[in-house]
């Protein structure tokens, strides 16, 4: 009987993947696996194909892959799919890391993102960061922009060694390089709703039925929550509300305001941002089960008892 028909376990997946990309590619490839961490402390086991010539290697994690192996896709059709992944990311050279080195070459392109604090303890020993409320600002440098999304590479206490610089040098650098990178966006949840259903239809608010909501996030829809570290652009929304603001934590891509004059109370909010993070996103993907209050008098935020 074959191993796919007996079902592998992941360890013997793995084994049957690297031995499998073995076969195909060229003599002088690499093909490994290495334990990555990734956001909020979620070990992955990521699959390394790349050309030993060159310094760079895309990197495919292979938990949703055997997933699928295990919802009975076949293991021939898995790694189809993975092969087909890797061709279709490959560096076509050698990626330039003396650009890492002068402080000049990267200073214009470092932006930061918001990761939750209490799970990211291990990693934060190793970045530079600064705490806001439960959450954390890391920085990272933007290496790439393509239509597949951000190439990027996280900075470490490292680089700022290297540099000398401390993070207080990174913090209003990276919301300047943040604005001009990736531009600011918010749209009505609604609006956002009819169009991933195709539909036509021109709605407009009832202010008796309907609570608006405000998705903000950024034009890439990649670590959007960073909105958050901007009062000016929460302002004009809570302006244009009448009201202070509810920020509720959607993901690490976005956040979701809403006016604090809604019908909704504080604990409904929180079971609603408890619930779609433990249903609706991947564990890398969660920010917080807290809900913040953004003052629109004295522009601060602060979680909700």
């Amino acid at each position: 009987m074959r191993k796919e028909e007996k079902r592998m376990k992941f360890e013997e997946f793995v084994e049957e993947i690297i031995e499998n990309m073995q076969k195909r590619v060229p003599e002088n490839y690499l093909v490994q696996v290495q334990n990555i961490c990734k956001n909020n402390d979620l070990k992955l086991t990521g699959l390394t194909i790349g050309d030993q010539n060159l310094n760079i290697y895309p990197t495919i994690y292979l938990e949703e892959f055997y997933k699928k192996y295990e919802e009975g896709v076949s293991f021939e059709t898995i790694t189809d799919i993975i092969w087909n992944t890797y061709c279709q990311n490959a560096p076509k050279g050698n990626w330039d890391t003396s650009r890492f080195i002068e402080w000049r070459n990267v200073k214009d392109i470092i932006c930061p993102k918001i990761i939750n604090y209490g799970a990211n303890r291990e990693l934060l020993n190793s970045v530079p960061y600064r705490k806001v409320c439960d959450l954390a600002v890391v920085y990272y440098a933007v290496v790439d922009i393509c239509e597949n999304g951000v190439a990027s590479i996280l900075l470490r206490n490292e680089h700022l060694k290297l540099w000398g610089k401390t993070e207080a040098d990174l913090y209003e650098l990276a919301l300047e390089n943040y604005r001009r990178i990736f531009s600011i966006t918010s749209r009505n949840l609604d609006d956002i709703i009819l169009e991933l259903m195709n539909c036509k239809e021109d709605i407009s608010f009832d202010e008796n039925t309907i609570v608006p909501m405000i998705v903000v996030t950024n034009n890439k829809k990649l670590n959007g929550a960073a909105a958050i570290l901007f009062p000016d652009e929460l302002q004009k929304i809570a302006d244009k509300m009448g009201a202070d603001l509810y920020i509720l934590p959607s993901s690490v891509h976005e956040i979701i305001l809403l006016s604090t004059d809604n019908t909704m109370t504080v604990d409904e909010l929180k079971e609603t941002v408890c619930f779609v993070n433990s249903n609706e996103l991947r564990q890398e993907e969660v920010l917080s089960d807290n809900v913040y209050l953004f003052n629109r008098h004295n522009p601060s935020i602060e979680i909700v008892s």
